[in-house]
């Protein structure tokens, strides 16, 4: 019944994004007959592969098409995707099978990629197949908007913007100043096309773990006590996330105190910061663990063997507009920590309409003695009874409710259908 197509890029590593857990919500609800094509851009220079599979039920059928945007494969992708779609397209059609199409296309450049896909879908050989046109609107607002970029590009972006909004039925926003970028840049019709969703995570972030494989965690991996208070962070470490002022911070807060009673936990890459930040924090004794990558189907286990998860960016960086809500805040709240984060975007509304208690809310400056009276409080706060007490079943609920893919999948799923329903009358 439904054909559901993402063009989205990342990293081999993190092959499956939000919009792939979301896409499957949205097939498995629609069930029989149903077809996802996830055409996933890497930047690693690989030669184009697609792969198939069904679904455990025999319910439908994923088709993964990887390429490369990598510029020695370009040519190569570009030319590869389209025939794949085609391909894809020519069996929907043979099959009569399907009755509507979705595609759901991220940031400015994937968009290229489905051009002759968008052009068959509105021509008359699909007319017997309702199709909508979902577009995430983040990157381009940045690119637009936040960074500085040359007038001419500028106004390309503006036209390729314009083009885009004028063209999708669904424009999906994650933060309320895009949301109000795009009322006050557009007319009133396109006010019907924003759907908003914050970031979720998959449904297994609500798995709690026992206190004996959390222990091991603490105990083989981080060296920490129950007592000890281990900090995290997720994510990319090429920005600046306040690495160096939770080093200074936790130095100035351990000058009077026992050094083992703090631990920082990084994971994601190794970075110039971490190498520079783990050399001045090993001559005070306070220990930095980098952990690298973590598949993200482990990555619960992991945090919730921590403490509190950090996030203090400076407050005018680009990347902070585009989501109120980050993936990573979404994570630690989802593996039950606690968070110290700078106060940026719509963050503090964001997290009071999730109703999140304010005793797991530290909010802090990027001020190095104020996150070390932060701190204080966190270290203060916690004891060996506190250390893993049991998360609060309404709270998990009410979270996984609001932050869950099967919640915006849902969400998004009645959008769609409404929109298609629609277009079914006018016609």
């Amino acid at each position: 019944m439904l054909w559901y197509i993402i063009t989205d890029y990342t990293t081999l590593k993190k092959i499956k994004t939000r919009r792939y857990f979301m896409a499957i919500e949205g097939v498995k609800k629609i069930g029989k007959n149903s077809k996802l094509t996830y055409v996933c851009l890497v930047k690693e220079p690989i030669l184009p592969n697609k792969l198939k599979c069904r679904s455990a039920e025999r319910r439908f059928e994923v088709e993964l098409i990887i390429a490369s945007y990598h510029p020695l494969f370009l040519l190569l992708s570009l030319f590869y995707t389209n025939l794949s779609l085609l391909f894809s397209l020519r069996a929907v059609v043979l099959k009569r099978a399907v009755c509507f199409a979705v595609m759901h296309v991220v940031e400015y450049f994937p968009f290229f990629f489905i051009l002759l896909l968008y052009t068959v879908i509105r021509s008359k050989i699909f007319t017997t197949m309702k199709s909508i046109f979902l577009y995430d609107f983040v990157d381009l607002y940045l690119l637009v908007n936040r960074y500085p970029v040359k007038s001419i590009t500028r106004k390309l972006l503006f036209k390729f913007e314009r083009l885009l909004v004028k063209k999708a039925d669904i424009l999906v926003v994650a933060s309320v100043r895009i949301e109000d970028y795009l009322r006050k840049s557009y007319p009133s019709p396109t006010m019907k096309k924003i759907v908003y969703l914050p970031c979720g995570v998959p449904n297994y972030f609500f798995h709690t773990y026992s206190n004996d494989v959390l222990m091991n965690i603490r105990e083989k991996i981080f060296n920490a006590s129950l007592d000890d208070v281990v900090l995290v962070y997720v994510g990319n470490t090429s920005r600046d996330f306040g690495l160096s002022n939770i080093v200074k911070a936790s130095i100035i807060y351990l000058k009077n105190e026992e050094r083992r009673k703090l631990r920082i936990v990084i994971i994601g890459p190794e970075s110039d910061q971490i190498i520079s930040m783990k050399m001045i924090a090993e001559k005070y004794g306070l220990n930095i663990i980098l952990l690298g990558f973590i598949p993200h189907s482990q990555l619960p286990r992991i945090l919730q063997a921590c403490d509190v998860g950090f996030f203090l960016p400076p407050p005018n960086a680009p990347f902070v507009w585009q989501t109120d809500l980050p993936l990573k805040i979404v994570e630690y709240l989802a593996s039950g920590l606690d968070i110290l984060v700078t106060r940026f975007g719509n963050l503090t509304k964001t997290l009071k309409s999730l109703f999140i208690p304010r005793e797991k809310i530290f909010f802090s400056s990027r001020d190095e003695s104020e996150i070390a009276r932060n701190l204080k409080q966190i270290i203060e706060k916690k004891s060996v009874s506190q250390c893993f007490k049991e998360s609060t079943p309404t709270l998990l609920k009410n979270l996984e409710r609001r932050m869950s893919y099967k919640y915006h999948a849902n969400r998004l799923l009645m959008t769609i259908l409404q929109k298609l329903l629609y277009k079914v009358r006018i016609r």
